[in-house]
């Protein structure tokens, strides 16, 4: 995989967890500056307007990259046979953070590597 790639497939990992702070702001704001004395028919904030569809798109996000990691992690060769097992329950119920720790180890880490391999064969 090239670098690049690897670099907008980290931002898409790491993208969850900008996204919950996102969010909580989003609610704290909302809830902080609604009118109280408003009826029950008013409109939806215009925040929580631009929040929800950002919302659902995070979460398809999540499990297209939970899906992703997990068929990553047991097609892995680099990774041995006794820790593919655990790092699939790992990506399954650490999801966010798991895949965020796989991406460095065994994604953004093959950089380093690949860049070594090319240093042997051109010396």
């Amino acid at each position: 995989m090239k670098k690049s790639r690897k670099i907008l497939l980290g931002i898409a990992t790491i993208w969850p967890l900008f996204y919950i702070l996102l969010f909580v702001i989003a609610l704290a704001v909302t809830f902080l500056t609604i009118d109280q004395g408003a009826s029950e028919d008013a409109a939806i904030p215009t925040l929580l307007m631009f929040i929800i569809p950002l919302h659902f798109l995070t979460i398809f996000l999540a499990i297209g990259m939970l899906i992703f990691y997990i068929v990553q992690a047991v097609r892995n060769e680099r990774i041995p046979k006794d820790q593919k097992p655990l790092w699939v329950v790992a990506l399954f119920f650490g999801s966010i953070i798991a895949m965020s720790v796989y991406w460095y180890i065994h994604i953004w880490k093959d950089v380093e590597i690949e860049e070594e391999d090319r240093e042997l064969l051109t010396t």
